[in-house]
């Protein structure tokens, strides 16, 4: 009979070993957000394996507030402040989270996406579960898309703990083929001194959006991460 391999022994971590780990992760969210910032939109993915860290929980792994029973903190939620006085403002795909530009490369224009960081309106707070899990937009395909479902996929599959041969399709369908529906267009002319000029095809230029789901992805997370440095306080237990 084959030797079994011994039950590996763990012992606990106190809890003020936990807290310096999760003041040392929100170190790590600051310093990859800045370079994020700099144009280095790939380190969206290592924001998003920080972000797994600190919130999420799935069999045996409990994150970082979980293991500090700070289970529902409430999180600055920019969506919800975007639309304080305003409840039917709406920004395709999402309000508050990322706004779109065009950038040029030659002659051909392609479409971007950058976080909205500080939105206008009153600071609105949401409590963990809601936040982590509620609805962001939808796609084309009529597929949710929330906080969680986008770290998780970026930090499993696509750069972050993780680089997958295959993609989830909700996943794929988003980053390489933008199915978030939103499109951009430029129309050539004077639209305001001959409004009433019929618009022909040939004044029609198409944004190109190679990538542009995937920036889109990017800037969220890295909206995520500024929400959560602005809640900062909430997660640090006194």
């Amino acid at each position: 009979m084959a030797n079994k391999e011994p039950k590996t022994i763990k012992i606990e971590r106190s809890a003020e070993e936990i807290r310096e780990e999760l003041q040392i992760q929100l170190d790590k969210l600051d310093e990859l957000s800045a370079l994020y910032d700099q144009g280095k939109d790939h380190f969206a993915a290592d924001i998003a394996t920080v972000l797994r860290k600190l919130f999420r929980q799935k069999g045996n792994s409990k994150s970082l507030l979980g293991q500090l029973n700070n289970w529902n903190p409430s999180l600055f939620d920019t969506v919800e402040t975007k639309k304080q006085g305003n409840p039917n403002i709406h920004i395709a795909p999402v309000s508050g989270m990322a706004s779109v530009g065009v950038s040029q490369d030659g002659l051909k224009l392609y479409e971007v996406w950058k976080p909205a960081y500080q939105p206008s309106g009153t600071p609105f707070y949401t409590t963990f579960d809601t936040w982590w899990t509620k609805t962001l937009f939808h796609d084309t395909h009529g597929v949710a898309f929330s906080r969680k479902c986008l770290v998780d996929w970026l930090c499993d599959q696509d750069g972050g703990a993780h680089v997958d041969p295959a993609l989830d399709q909700e996943y794929f369908r988003l980053t390489r083929e933008s199915s978030y529906g939103f499109r951009q267009c430029l129309i050539l002319g004077d639209a305001i001194s001959n409004p009433d000029e019929p618009i022909s095809p040939e004044r029609i230029i198409e944004v190109e959006r190679a990538k542009a789901g995937l920036l889109l992805v990017r800037a969220i997370v890295r909206q995520i991460a500024f929400e959560v440095q602005t809640s900062s306080s909430q997660l640090l237990p006194s």
